[in-house]
Formats: structure tokens, C-alpha cells, sequence
């Protein structure tokens, strides 16, 4: 509705008045008190970018009414026709810590132009603020204890926008330390990390050739899944593997189970073996709440990794962050 509002205003000479709008939001997601404000720098990229082309007025002029009527006449298309946009913005850096009603982006311009730009701004803010305000809170909760915990992202699987990309961005921004998405890592100069997946440990008959050949490709990098057949054996296994490779371990991750029973086992089996410097890593399906558990049992974990209840903001699908007409000039 905002090119059908902007050809009326266009028709009764009122499309280039001057408005102001601003964008904020009403309640505090995930039964907080705070939002992590992000997306600034996407939709300022957008605004860069943002144009109406020859191919969009060809489009424009092919959309019909019920009646068999044109949609747009030719003459609101010849005004909106590449006309640069004319806006300012006020607006919080991403990253800074937000609360309802408060005025976040504040924008000025032709009421038009103004209205045009409301899509995208709500599409960006709403959905990057909301994922990085989940990420803060988990990363909160990896430190509830003081000690701290860097916090992965390994999202991309599970999360609802082709590519993960601004999941991860704003994960990023929320306080993640790394992600597992190696293309979004490299577009936004993110940290990556990653592990293995049972499947890799499935292709071979025997799980300790499984980890030898990893620790024999990845040294440097090597952090070995423990719990595809049996979770005791599998870090004996990885032990084993590490011995007879003459390969440091720098960790193991543990991705099912009662994952504070087997985090201090497994830190029990390490120390034993004189693996002290391992490091474990605990995944699957964590959020905010259960790494608190986690740590407020004394699980021994060095790093967390977080994917679906992250990047989908499992417990809070959206923000509800408005547009609102703040004053006409």
C-alpha cells in the first residue's frame, strides 16, 4: 500500500511534504525488560542501494485492477522513476541496549519516500534485533557464574532465510563468538568454528579410525563428537586416537544425553587420561535456560554452541517493532 498511498499523495500534490516517522517497539521480547538494537548497517546498505529501474516502472504499468484498469498511471511512474531518495536518519547504533516506546530510527523526508522505506526498515530491524537480543541472553546465561564461556553459533540449518546470513549477523552482534557458517563468516569477516558431524564418524567401521583420520587432516583444529554410539567410550576412543597420532585433542563435544552428567564424566576421563588442557563443548538444542542449568549444576563446559531455539528465536517468533508518523512539517 505504500506506492498506492504515495500516487494519491502524488495526484493531490502532497507526495513531496515534508514528514517525520519513527520506529520503536511496544514490549520487550522473551519475557525480558531490553532489546539489542541491530540492523542498521543492512538498512543503511539497502537505502545505498535502493532505486526504482526501468524493469520495476515495466512491472508497475502491468498490474491491473479488478476492473481491467491500470494499477499506476504514467505519470506517478515517470515521478517516482530513479528519483534518489531524499531521507535523513537518526537512529541507536546497532549493538546498544533499547527499551519499549523508546524512539530507535527516526526518519525524515518526503512523506513518500518516508512511507517506501517502512517495509524494509521493519523487515531488518525487527528480525535482526529480535535474533540479537536472543544471542545476548545466552551469552548472559554462559556467564551467569563469572566465568567466561565464548558461545558458538550453529544455526544455519535450522533457521528460516535462505543462506543464514542475517541470523548470523545479528548472532554476531548479540555477543556469539564464532559461527559454523562459513559463508556468512566470510561475507561479514565473522570468526568461524565448526566440529564434525556423526555422519563422518558413520562412514567408517570403527570410531577410533574415524578420529584418527579427522585429527590426521585437521590438526590444529581438532575437536572430536563423542556421542554418536556410546559417550563414555567415544571420549576413550577419542583419547586413543589422539595418543596413537601423536595429535593434541583441543576438544570434545557432546551433543546428547544428560549433558551436565556427561560433561563432568567426560572431564573426569580427560584429567585422568592427562588430557586436562581438552576443552568441551556442549550442543543440541540450548538456549538461555538450559546453559543457566547447566552452569548452576557445575558442568564443566569450556565453550556452548547454539542453533535452532537461536537463530529462529524459538520462544519469541517475533518483535512487533512499528513505523509510526511522528510529526508533518
Amino acid at each position: 500500500y505504500h506506492l498506492t498511498m504515495a500516487q494519491a499523495w502524488f495526484a493531490d500534490g502532497k507526495a513531496n511534504e515534508t514528514k517525520t516517522s519513527e520506529c520503536f517497539f511496544r514490549k520487550s521480547p522473551f519475557k525480558g525488560n531490553y532489546l539489542l538494537s541491530a540492523g542498521l548497517a543492512e538498512f543503511s546498505e539497502w537505502l545505498e542501494n535502493w532505486h526504482i529501474s526501468d524493469k520495476d516502472v515495466k512491472y508497475l504499468q502491468s498490474l491491473k485492477n479488478a476492473d481491467g484498469s491500470r494499477r499506476f498511471n504514467d505519470d506517478f511512474l515517470s515521478f517516482i522513476k530513479e528519483q534518489p531518495l531524499q531521507i535523513s536518519i537518526d537512529a541507536v547504533e546497532e549493538g546498544e541496549v533499547v527499551f519499549p516506546n523508546e524512539p530507535i530510527y527516526s526518519i525524515t523526508g518526503p512523506t513518500w519516500q518516508v512511507e517506501v522505506v517502512e517495509a524494509a526498515l521493519l523487515n531488518i530491524f525487527n528480525s535482526q534485533s529480535l535474533i540479537a537480543t536472543k544471542a545476548s541472553r545466552i551469552v548472559q546465561a554462559a556467564c551467569s557464574d563469572g566465568k567466561q564461556r565464548p558461545v558458538l553459533e550453529f544455526g544455519v540449518r535450522r533457521g528460516q532465510e535462505l543462506g543464514g546470513f542475517s541470523a548470523t549477523r545479528a548472532c554476531f552482534i548479540g555477543g556469539m563468538s564464532g559461527t559454523s557458517n562459513v559463508a556468512a563468516a566470510q561475507h561479514y569477516d565473522i570468526p568461524v568454528s565448526g566440529t564434525m558431524a556423526h555422519s563422518f564418524i558413520m562412514s567408517y567401521e570403527d570410531e577410533t579410525d574415524a578420529y584418527k583420520a579427522y585429527l590426521k587432516a585437521s590438526s590444529g583444529n581438532t575437536t572430536l563428537l563423542v556421542d554418536t554410539y556410546e559417550t563414555r567410550q567415544g571420549i576413550k576412543n577419542a583419547i586413543k586416537a589422539s595418543q596413537e597420532t601423536a595429535i593434541p585433542l583441543q576438544g570434545i563435544r557432546i551433543d546428547s544425553g544428560d549433558l551436565a552428567y556427561w560433561s563432568k564424566e567426560a572431564r573426569q576421563i580427560l584429567d585422568d587420561a592427562g588430557f586436562s588442557d581438552t576443552k568441551i563443548i556442549g550442543s543440541n538444542d540450548l538456549d538461555e535456560y538450559s546453559i543457566a542449568k547447566l552452569v548452576e549444576q557445575g558442568a564443566p563446559y569450556d565453550i556452548f554452541a547454539a542453533g535452532t531455539k537461536l537463530v529462529t528465536a524459538y520462544d519469541c517468533p517475533a518483535l512487533g517493532g512499528v513505523f509510526k508518523t511522528k510529526r508533518y512539517n
